[in-house]
């Protein structure tokens, strides 16, 4: 059994040489890694050089670059495509997370405990960057959460959202390749969305409580357009919508409440701040993405 890791990164001069830097400092599971690939996808900054001169040295590593910024979707799809055909399962590490000494060896673990059906197996994390260090779902137990296409199930993943962490993952190659990996409309949400495309249609998707990674926490700025014009609300909005079968008119009500409350807060902070304009486009773009929500149209299923 041979691994890929992939790493997406954007910006990310930074970070990416202390990301590239934990990775080479893991002492164990290297002879099961076959590749890791890293995608500048269009950085305006230096981050290929710095990955370039990382000195990373641990297994083959492939360095590819886009001419513009194409989006997440697109970097992971070009890193896919350079995997050797027998490469069955890789790993998503974030361009500025840390990987864990036991990164490599509890993924081949979880790797042994899963059948074709299972699509992706998440695992705990650390949260750094804040006032402090935390874990990010506690206990850190020898414990592994399937969920699949039972009604329940894919309840749980409508209801609460996304609970799949998509750095630190592992990932069924030819079941993402499937599904075309992540739909690049979803900046904030693809991850949510893959995974009830996943649950829909019959596969499972796997959390482990185990820590692998520590996840870079960053301070929201409030003068970064407020996230595009409150594109993570917008985006959670047109997922709901996507699937009318999964979310029936009670639910989509409860996801149009969560997210009024979260425009709110947020129109909230940008006039305390003093950015009238953003509080206003922004409140104008989610309003009218969530007034859509409740009385648009079914779409069907995509596959």
């Amino acid at each position: 059994m041979k691994l890929a890791i992939l790493i997406a990164a954007y910006n990310a001069e930074a970070t990416i040489g202390e990301t590239l830097a934990s990775l080479q400092s893991i002492p164990s599971g290297w002879e099961s890694v076959d590749q890791l690939v890293v995608c500048d996808d269009g950085s305006r900054d230096n981050t290929f050089s710095v990955a370039e001169a990382a000195g990373f040295n641990r297994c083959r590593m492939t360095l590819v670059r886009h001419n513009n910024n194409k989006g997440e979707a697109e970097a992971y799809r070009t890193m896919v495509g350079l995997l050797s055909p027998d490469i069955q399962w890789f790993l998503i590490l974030g361009h500025d997370d840390i990987a864990l000494d036991c990164f490599i060896e509890r993924n081949l673990q979880i790797v042994k405990q899963c059948d074709e059906r299972v699509a992706a197996v998440s695992s705990n994390y650390f949260v750094f960057g804040g006032a402090s260090e935390r874990l990010a779902h506690s206990p850190a137990a020898e414990t592994i959460v399937f969920r699949g296409s039972a009604e329940a199930e894919i309840r749980h993943t409508a209801l609460v959202g996304c609970w799949w962490h998509i750095s630190g993952s592992l990932v069924n190659r030819n079941i993402w390749q499937q599904f075309n990996g992540t739909d690049p409309q979803f900046r904030y949400c693809a991850d949510w969305d893959l995974m009830l495309r996943w649950q829909s249609s019959g596969y499972v998707v796997g959390h482990s409580l185990i820590p692998t990674t520590k996840y870079r926490e960053y301070q929201e700025s409030l003068g970064s357009t407020c996230r595009e014009q409150f594109r993570d609300i917008i985006d959670k909005a047109s997922v709901v919508k996507r699937y009318p079968n999964l979310f029936d008119y009670r639910m989509r009500g409860r996801w149009v409440g969560v997210l009024a409350i979260a425009a709110g807060r947020r129109v909230l902070k940008q006039i305390l701040s003093g950015n009238v304009r953003a509080a206003v486009s922004g409140l104008c773009s989610s309003g009218m993405a969530l007034i859509e929500l409740l009385g648009g149209s079914p779409r069907s299923l995509p596959k």
